[in-house]
């Protein structure tokens, strides 16, 4: 599901589900990112992310705003539009809510509500995650450095040479 936190309707249903979440004692997952140009390892991070909540679990990814992933990765970014990644991002089975971020702002408002896990990768400390007052517990999740990132795969298609067919 896709949810804009500016729409009161979608910030209604998120408040029941996280209820509901909370009345049967399963967990909420926070995590975020660019998502520029899903590939399999924003895939195997969520994957892991999901395996750590556990069975009935609820998985919300805060994906960045264009503007927000041209501020970050530089004014050719990013390569697909946030709408359009935010459905890729939504149809990956560990996804459980989606919405678009514009700043960190955004994602210190989604931790006060939900009172998640927050996920991080090993390169951010601990110690400056976004939101972290309002965590219930801080999972960082090793190894995922070790995939190629959108950044190396822009790279890898900018500096293959061209091929000519017969």
């Amino acid at each position: 599901m896709i949810i804009s936190i500016n729409n009161l309707n979608d910030m209604r249903l998120l408040d029941l589900i996280v209820k509901s979440v909370r009345a049967e004692g399963r967990k909420i997952g926070l995590t975020s990112g660019c998502y520029d140009l899903p590939h399999k390892m924003h895939h195997f991070y969520l994957e892991r992310c999901r395996r750590v909540l556990g069975e009935g679990g609820v998985l919300v990814v805060g994906l960045d705003s264009d503007r927000l992933v041209r501020l970050v990765k530089g004014p050719h970014r990013p390569q697909i539009h946030e709408g359009d990644r935010a459905e890729l991002i939504n149809t990956f089975a560990a996804t459980d809510i989606v919405f678009i971020m514009d700043s960190l702002d955004d994602f210190r408002r989604m931790a006060r509500i939900l009172e998640p896990v927050i996920f991080r990768n090993e390169d951010i400390p601990v110690e400056e995650v976004v939101g972290k007052e309002f965590a219930q517990e801080i999972e960082v999740i090793p190894d995922v450095h070790l995939m190629s990132s959108t950044t190396e795969i822009i790279e890898s298609i900018r500096n293959k040479p061209a091929t000519s067919e017969a």
